[in-house]
């Protein structure tokens, strides 16, 4: 610390790492009003420095929960809220072999939306009786969509981890399919996808079948996936998964 005149006494007690800064709570998702960051400087003697694993909850007031060996007084309130280290920042050297950095922690934000305006294949239509007469081509057109974000956190930064969190939360794109009555392949498969949708009174209707469409054209209540989810990494560990959807037309 500082004396007067610009003295400066050292204490020696660099080994042991403490916190230089208040912690500070930003809103980092636009249009989301929602704390799910907190940053707090730390200094140390850069010889005692080692990085915190990520996922490393933020230490309760008494000390614990937080990094193994750290003891100090950390938050209740911010340790119950969820949030975990994410990010170790680059050392600033102070001088003397002592280094300040930022950790950050974050917590994994909920679902939230934008919007986006997608091209899409819309399905033609064929009506069965004797045969498929053709009521309409397929065609693609621009519409409006909505993303959706949804977070999940993967224990670790390991290919295995990703892979299984993605395999678990994947959502395939709207399909148009013509599963055959055979029973032997699982759907979706690319071997049946379809361009045209026809009715149930057909023997081997589409799924979703003509009338069950038109339904959706008609009222409007139900959204379609434009196309297969997209993973990125958020901060951290934490994956987000985008899915858009539109109206079907």
């Amino acid at each position: 610390m500082s004396g007067t005149l610009g003295t400066i006494y050292d204490d020696g007690a660099w080994a042991t790492i403490l916190p230089c800064s208040l912690p500070e709570l930003t809103a980092p998702i636009p249009g989301v009003n929602a704390k799910y960051i907190l940053t707090q400087d730390f200094q140390q003697a850069e010889a005692s420095y080692a990085p915190a694993p990520l996922n490393t909850p933020y230490p309760k007031a008494d000390g614990t929960l937080g990094v193994s060996g750290e003891t100090w007084a950390g938050s209740d309130a911010y340790n119950s809220a969820g949030y975990i280290l994410v990010e170790e920042g680059p050392l600033r050297d102070q001088g003397g072999g002592v280094v300040r950095w930022t950790r950050t922690y974050a917590r994994v934000p909920d679902q939230h939306f934008d919007p986006c305006q997608m091209a899409f294949q819309f399905p033609g239509y064929l009506a069965a009786g004797n045969g498929l007469a053709l009521l309409r081509n397929p065609f693609t057109r621009t519409v409006p969509g909505t993303i959706e974000y949804t977070y999940f956190l993967a224990g670790t930064n390991t290919q295995a981890a990703v892979q299984a969190l993605e395999k678990a939360n994947f959502v395939s794109e709207q399909l148009f399919l013509w599963p055959r009555p055979t029973g032997d392949i699982p759907l979706p498969n690319e071997a049946f996808i379809v361009n045209y949708i026809w009715s149930s009174i057909s023997p081997e209707p589409t799924v979703p079948t003509l009338e069950t469409y038109v339904g959706w054209v008609t009222y409007g209540t139900n959204t379609i996936v434009a196309q297969p989810s997209q993973f990125t990494r958020w901060m951290g560990n934490i994956i987000r998964r985008e899915v858009i959807t539109i109206l079907p037309a």
